[in-house]
Formats: C-alpha cells, sequence, structure tokens
C-alpha cells in the first residue's frame, strides 16, 4: 500500500469516527500517545487534536491529546 493512499484511508477513518461519536452525543474524544511516537502526534494535531497533559500510564508517561467538538 502507497503512503498516500495508507494517509487517505486514516483521514477516512478519523472522520468516521468523529461522525459515530458525534451521532451517539459524544463530543470529545482523548487519546494518548508516547512522547516518542511523533508520527502519532502529527496525525492527531493535523486531524483537530490539541495536546492537553502529561499522564502516566503505569510506569510510562504519555502524551494526553483531545478532540473537542
Amino acid at each position: 500500500m502507497s503512503r498516500h493512499l495508507a494517509k487517505g484511508l486514516l483521514k477516512v477513518a478519523w472522520n468516521l469516527i468523529k461522525e459515530l461519536c458525534l451521532m451517539n452525543h459524544i463530543n470529545a474524544i482523548k487519546v494518548d500517545t508516547q512522547e516518542e511516537n511523533e508520527v502519532m502526534q502529527h496525525i492527531l494535531i493535523r486531524e483537530g487534536f490539541e495536546y492537553c497533559s502529561l499522564i502516566q500510564f503505569g510506569s510510562e508517561p504519555k502524551l494526553a491529546y483531545e478532540w473537542d467538538r
């Protein structure tokens, strides 16, 4: 699968997730990721998520992001 196609499919998937949430009166989505995962951080920002805080998940710190309608 080409990188361009994968990027397009990811965009479609995020749009479907957001639409499903809104249809079910869910107005916010929270996601966490590792500090080293710069690709995921870029994707989340591109999809309208905002950085919230550093959280502790188990023994590992994570970056928390939120999308809010």
